[in-house]
């Protein structure tokens, strides 16, 4: 069996003056079928309950894409693409995401810097990789790029991710109690923010083992 292709990518969206697909939209599902694989099996707090809708969660990643083409977003997908039987591996319908982050920028005048980490997910079948080390890494270069310096996220208290986090050089400011359900049981659970200043700390890429 031959071995898929795994290329790390940062999406792009279409022409925002037609109707025409952009070069990444055919990832929308493939990213809601990452998303949704992430609730299931680890019953992760990511925006979305069950019984889980594909179809909803498909045009969410499409709204998503949309937001890069806009500016305010950008999203690094690990993407396997499939050999077909002739060996091409260019076919979107075979396309796999192995793992994905985005950060978002929101629109403060007073705020520039600030960019919000967002649904780092990595395939349950494709763990103890070094993707997410790869795609964040990534992440904070697009972020640098785009000037902004002051990254923030939040973590599940109790989910392996509260861990991950500091390891990929971000530092603990607090604790939000009761901040959202547990797709699990349907309790409360608390966040622990994380803030990083790239400005002063090794990008992820450069972040000893």
């Amino acid at each position: 069996m031959s071995t898929p292709t795994q290329t790390l990518v940062r999406l792009k969206a279409g022409p925002t003056t037609t109707m025409a697909a952009g070069p990444h939209d055919h990832l929308t599902k493939p990213l809601a079928i990452l998303h949704a694989s992430c609730i299931e099996r680890d019953n992760s707090v990511l925006d979305f309950l069950p019984p889980l809708d594909i179809p909803l969660m498909t045009r969410w990643w499409q709204s998503r894409i949309d937001e890069v083409g806009a500016g305010t977003r950008e999203i690094i997908a690990v993407v396997e693409q499939a050999p077909s039987p002739d060996g091409d591996s260019s076919g979107s319908e075979e396309a796999f995401v192995a793992a994905v982050v985005m950060v978002a920028f929101p629109v403060l005048q007073t705020a520039p810097m600030r960019g919000s980490v967002q649904k780092l997910l990595v395939s349950p079948e494709r763990r103890r990789q070094g993707l997410a080390r790869k795609v964040m890494a990534e992440m904070e270069r697009a972020a640098l790029e785009r000037g902004k310096w002051h990254l923030t996220l939040a973590a599940d208290v109790g989910a392996p991710s509260e861990q991950v986090y500091p390891r990929l050089g971000y530092e603990s400011y607090g604790v939000v109690p009761c901040a959202e359900i547990s797709p699990e049981d349907g309790r409360l659970i608390s966040c622990r923010w994380f803030w990083k200043d790239l400005r002063k700390m090794s990008l992820v890429g450069q972040v000893q083992e």
